[in-house]
């Protein structure tokens, strides 16, 4: 049985395997888009 998880679960919470880091945090997130 080789059940694997949807894509977009895999993407919710990886262990930056994928390549692409970890989405800031949403505290970061405001503070990087008034920073630019």
């Amino acid at each position: 049985m080789e059940e694997k998880p949807p894509a977009h679960a895999n993407i919710a919470f990886p262990p930056t395997s994928g390549g692409l880091p970890p989405h800031p945090p949403p505290s970061s997130a405001p503070l990087t888009v008034k920073r630019e």
